[in-house]
């Protein structure tokens, strides 16, 4: 079954190298937006003069600061239908007119006089923006002088730069200054205070604030001067203030007493708002993330043979040996018989001395996974061959007479990442880089109070602008959804029901609070790899554990998965990996109430077996149990590790060599290169096929994106070849524009047979970004299939449109048609790159995979023809 682990043999051979690509002008792409019907400019002018009106009212009485700098507010322009291009040069043209921030609302029905061209039933959407702008008094005038010249003549051309907010005004929804409502966002921070506030008498409450990015210096000093007068009017305080200009952040620690919160809390319910609330300088306010482990269930039982055979299993990594993979996490027992040698720890921040043993848990089991894989899976191949670099990001905190394990409650999550990035990479004034040579980096971590809902979180911004910058591999968890599951059936209903027949009401269940089961941040991070939890493991039954599998079936996501997409319906996570299977219980309640499934963990399983914290002093070798997306995510960088060694040995004289810049992506292509829905999507269609039976393929695709992303890895496929199954790789850049054409020689003994046959194709590429505009990703690629000799017409997997949000196109087609491609024949595949969102000055790295799978028997040794011909094509070379 894909994901079982590395059925390593003497079969095994090295991932091939394409020819050198010929160049050649990009393919068209498909597509478009939605045609949008708006109403008439007199309309327009009906519903939105008084709330121009409105904005320029509130300008009345105010004066310039003591610096003399006029006043300003944030005013926000809402359309609805087409999004508005080039609208920063058409602001910038306004004096006083800066753009600040292209941000996406909720999808919302046709209103206002907008409709949508052939929508009879009117069930379509309208695509919902906000336009953020900082503004003077004169530079509304300004607009407001366009809009009344737009008013009176809509069908003339707009003036030179103006053409932007002619667009505006067609696709107008709402103008008005960015107000309290829009800076508590989802009103997350309101409901953590009131949750928290009863428990926190006399004590102070943290929060964040992130501020509106000027591109001005002079403003951004303002902002958090203005910033942190509101904070001690409210009679709190600023811990830290941090900032990182690659994606626009500025970012604000805070805390309130108590008695503050309680205030604020009273002026959103009242309206009487405070001056921190009504702060023009705030964008958003936010709680402080809520990242942490806490203490689970222990058991003094170590799998001792286990352990001992995974420690012996071979030689420590050479001293001078780089690290490859790096882990962001909680700190590890560094000493541990599975970790011992095989971890470099890097903690300039000097935690480690607060932080015992015993709390060492997240951490430790997260290095033992990517260094062993899960103890119990006898395929799981050698230890990673690499050291793998630590760089500890949480803390333990005392929690009665326990310990959890914490973001630290003084630092800012984007800053502390940022500056560990830097370390690692480039290093600082006092220190060279700590570990220059990582190119992939485990984040097993996510925010559980910040679901993806529509914006892109700062943290995933950073992680997207830090791969493009440094050539990095982010693998991230899409995080667990630990809340209860009420199903719509009573308690004595679900217990009557058979193991096999449970999955059907869970994932009903799931389908319903599908709102409140969203990717965790920073899972929503486009250059990231997101990586779900798949339902299965290697643990033997627990002996009388009366708790239920709801997915006994398999070939599921856990119970615990996010079942929403990502940006845009971008596909997250993009894979799933083996992440140990979550028992439920059935909580009590009246026979007549819904039935409530809760979660619960066991250290004697079921789940993946790795390296823990001992029970009693001095034990070294200790193991527990354990399951959920951080797990998978960690098996994911493993894979990543043993990839990059893998490519180190398709080194091949007679082939042209791999270049090392393009490695990272090469190796984010291969990581999702084994994913494959084969075999997962049987309880989904037994669920839910019947209600999607007349719609369009897409409908049914995005559901079991949702669910399982491209799908479950078989990491063989990322590996190695075998007689039967080749991969050719590559690794190039692609300017704006352009596009390379790969030739894959075929076999000139290919049989002519109905033999069932398979090509996979897996594109990716890490993007620069536009944090301002609505695109984002500054670099779109895609693949084009010029000829088809093999006809594989036959889609298996997620359709090619599922890259057109992301940075990974990964497409599966199959066939079993009788055909006989003539000698000298290729599969012919093109990679294109087109510009996105605007300034892609430089070209774009991008790995490519292609493999053919041919089902057995097969006369011939297909690695072996296949390997000739791309020799004989390297010495010769064709023409595309």
């Amino acid at each position: 079954m894909p994901g079982d682990g590395m059925l390593l043999g003497m079969d095994d051979r090295p991932l091939l190298i394409f020819p050198t690509p010929t160049k050649a002008p990009k393919a068209k792409r498909g597509g478009g937006g939605t045609p949008v019907d708006p109403p008439s400019p007199e309309k327009q002018q009906e519903r939105l003069q008084a709330r121009f009106d409105q904005i320029l009212d509130g300008f009345r009485g105010a004066s310039a600061d003591a610096s003399g700098a006029l006043p300003e507010q944030v005013v926000v322009f809402e359309t609805l239908g087409d999004s508005v291009e080039n609208f920063a040069k058409a602001a910038a043209n306004v004096e006083g007119l800066e753009w600040l921030a292209d941000l996406e609302r909720e999808d919302v029905p046709a209103e206002h006089g907008f409709s949508i061209v052939g929508d009879e039933d009117g069930d379509d959407e309208l695509t919902c923006r906000i336009y953020g702008t900082s503004a003077t008094q004169a530079a509304v005038q300004e607009v407001i002088r366009l809009w009344g010249q737009w008013q009176a003549n809509p069908n003339d051309r707009a003036g030179s730069g103006f053409g932007p907010f002619k667009d505006i005004f067609i696709h107008l929804r709402d103008v008005r200054r960015w107000d309290v409502r829009d800076r508590l966002d989802d009103g997350r921070l309101l409901d953590r205070w009131r949750e928290e506030l009863p428990h926190r008498t006399g004590e102070k409450l943290r929060f964040e604030m992130e501020l509106w990015y000027r591109s001005n210096e002079v403003d951004r000093e303002r902002a958090k001067a203005d910033a942190s007068a509101a904070v001690r009017t409210a009679g709190g305080r600023v811990v830290k203030i941090a900032r990182v200009d690659g994606i626009r952040y500025l970012g604000v620690l805070a805390e309130l007493p108590a008695e503050g919160v309680e205030e604020l809390l009273k002026a959103v319910r009242t309206g009487n708002h405070t001056d921190l609330l009504k702060c023009e300088e705030v964008m958003f306010f936010r709680p402080r993330p809520q990242t942490g482990f806490l203490p689970g269930p222990r058991d003094e039982e170590t799998r001792r043979e286990v352990v001992a055979a995974a420690a012996a299993d071979s030689i420590r990594p050479p001293a001078e040996t780089e690290p490859v993979v790096a882990l962001f996490d909680g700190l590890p027992v560094e000493n541990h018989d599975l970790l011992d040698g095989r971890i470099v720890v890097d903690a300039p921040d000097g935690w480690g001395d607060d932080y015992p043993a015993e709390a060492r848990r997240h951490g430790t089991a997260m290095a033992s996974l990517i260094l062993h894989g899960d103890l119990n899976d006898p395929d799981r191949g050698g230890p990673l061959p690499t050291p793998l670099y630590v760089r500890p990001i949480l803390k333990a905190f005392e929690t009665g007479s326990d310990w959890c394990e914490e973001f630290p409650r003084d630092e800012l999550m984007v800053d502390l990442i940022h500056t560990a990035v830097r370390r690692m990479k480039v290093g600082d004034a006092e220190d060279e880089a700590a570990a220059p040579g990582v190119r992939v980096v485990n984040l097993s971590i996510g925010d559980a109070d910040r679901p993806f809902l529509r914006e892109m979180s700062p943290l995933a911004r950073l992680l997207d602008w830090l791969a493009s910058e440094h050539d990095l591999l982010f693998v991230v968890s899409v995080g667990n959804h630990q809340q209860d599951i009420e199903l719509n059936m009573t308690r004595a209903e679900w217990e009557g029901l058979v193991p096999g027949d449970r999955a059907e009401p869970v994932l009903r269940a799931l389908e319903e609070d599908q709102r409140n089961r969203r990717p965790i941040m920073p899972a929503e991070s486009v250059n990231a790899v997101t990586v779900g939890s798949h339902h299965s493991d290697h643990a033997a039954p627990v002996k009388g554990d009366r708790r239920a599998d709801c997915f006994a079936d398999g070939g599921l996501p856990t119970p615990l998965a996010s079942v929403a997409a990502g940006r845009g319906r971008a596909v997250k996570p993009e894979i799933l990996m083996p992440g140990g299977r979550a028992f439920y219980t059935c909580r009590p309640v009246l026979g007549s109430d819904p039935a409530v499934l809760t979660t619960t963990a066991s250290p004697r399983g079921p789940g993946l077996l790795t390296a823990a914290p001992g029970v009693r002093r001095g034990d070294l070798g200790h193991t527990e149990y354990g399951f959920g997306s951080s797990n998978a995510a960690a098996l994911a960088s493993r894979l990543a590790g043993l990839a990059h060694e893998k490519l180190a040995e398709a080194i091949d004289p007679d082939l042209p060599p791999l270049p090392s810049a393009g490695r990272t992506v090469l190796l984010k292509a291969l990581l999702v290169h084994g994913a494959s829905w084969e075999g997962q999507t049987d309880v989904l269609e037994r669920v839910f096929g019947a209600e999607y039976e007349g719609e369009h393929w897409s409908h049914w695709d995005r559901l079991l994106a949702r669910y399982l992303g491209f799908g479950l890895v078989n990491p063989n496929v990322a590996l190695f070849c075998t007689g039967t199954r080749v991969t050719a790789v590559a690794a190039a850049k692609l300017a704006a524009g352009d596009a390379h054409v790969y030739q894959l020689p075929l076999p000139p003994s290919f049989p002519r047979s109905k033999i069932r046959r398979r090509v996979t194709a897996t594109l990716a590429w890490n993007t620069p970004i536009n944090v301002r505009h609505r695109q984002y990703r500054k670099a779109s690629l895609w693949l084009k299939w010029p000829n088809d000799p093999l006809r594989v017409r036959e889609k298996v997997g997620l359709g090619a449109r599922a890259a057109e949000l992301g940075t990974v196109e990964h497409v599966e087609r199959a066939g079993d048609s009788a055909v006989a491609p003539a000698a000298g024949t290729s599969l012919t595949v093109q990679v294109n790159c087109r510009e996105d969102a605007g300034g892609l000055n430089n070209s774009v790295w991008y790995g490519l995979a292609v493999t053919l799978d041919v089902a057995e028997p097969l006369t011939v040794d297909l690695y072996e023809e296949m390997r000739e011909a791309i020799v004989n094509r390297v010495r010769q070379p064709v023409a595309a």
